[in-house]
């Protein structure tokens, strides 16, 4: 699903609150502690100077498929706490609520962002 193709959905006001999306295929997802970006570097690159094997902040590792191509891209906690609704069956509206009305602006940015990225194949309601 892009972020060209739900704007042509015609979707209404109205529609956003009750809208919700499946998942790409093959998302899966992780709470992790090593520091998974060095180490996809350290084993593409060879050693890298200072790694730490665990990370120094607490994420939540994605992986999923784009149209052939896998995927892999580490959350901080705070993202994944407002994607999380969204992947789990709840509405766009219920989401957005969880973000509440301060969030809400980061919340719509993480959302375009999670659209251009592809984590969502379509729109299921």
């Amino acid at each position: 699903l892009t972020p060209e193709a739900l704007a042509s959905a015609g979707l209404g006001e109205a529609d956003w609150e009750h809208l919700r999306l499946a998942p790409a295929a093959g998302l899966a997802r992780r709470s992790v502690a090593h520091d998974l970006a060095m180490l996809w570097h350290a084993l593409a690159d060879g050693p890298v100077s200072g790694f730490q094997r665990y990370a120094v902040n607490p994420a939540v590792l994605l992986v999923w498929r784009k149209d052939l191509s896998p995927h892999f891209r580490l959350l901080a906690p705070d993202e994944f706490a407002a994607l999380e609704p969204l992947l789990d069956g709840a509405s766009f509206g219920e989401a957005a609520g969880r973000a509440g009305e301060e969030g809400l602006l980061r919340f719509g940015l993480w959302f375009a962002q999670w659209l251009q990225e592809g984590l969502f194949s379509a729109v299921t309601g």
